[in-house]
C-alpha cells in the first residue's frame, strides 16, 4: 500500500505543478481543466482552472487541482492524501476498515 499526495491549490495549480515537475525532472506532467468536464460541473469563473493534474515522482503520483477558496486548507492546516492501491483479490476487506 502507498499514499499519493493530492494538493489543493488556490488558483495557481498549473504554475505550481509545472514548477514542481521541473524541479523533480518529471516528464509526464498532465492537466485536465474544468472546461473539459461536462457542462454545469463548475462555475464559469472556474472553467480555466485545473480540475486534475498529475506527474510521477519515483513511481508515485503527485496530484493536484485548483479548488474553490473555501475548500483550500489554510497554510499549515494540512492537505488531502489519496491512498493508492493496486486492485488485488487478496485485499477486498481493506476498504471497509479504512
Amino acid at each position: 500500500m502507498s499514499f499519493c499526495p493530492y494538493i489543493a491549490f488556490d488558483g495557481n495549480c498549473r504554475e505550481a505543478m509545472t514548477f514542481y515537475a521541473g524541479v523533480f525532472g518529471a516528464t509526464d506532467l498532465q492537466f485536465m481543466n474544468f472546461s473539459d468536464a461536462p457542462p454545469g460541473t463548475m462555475t464559469e469563473d472556474f472553467k480555466d482552472k485545473v480540475m486534475h493534474s498529475q506527474f510521477s515522482l519515483g513511481g508515485v503520483p503527485l496530484m493536484g487541482s485548483d479548488a474553490p477558496r473555501q475548500l483550500v486548507p489554510a497554510a499549515g492546516r494540512g492537505q488531502r492524501l489519496s491512498r493508492c492501491q493496486r486492485q488485488d483479490r487478496g485485499r477486498p476487506r481493506l476498504w471497509p476498515s479504512v
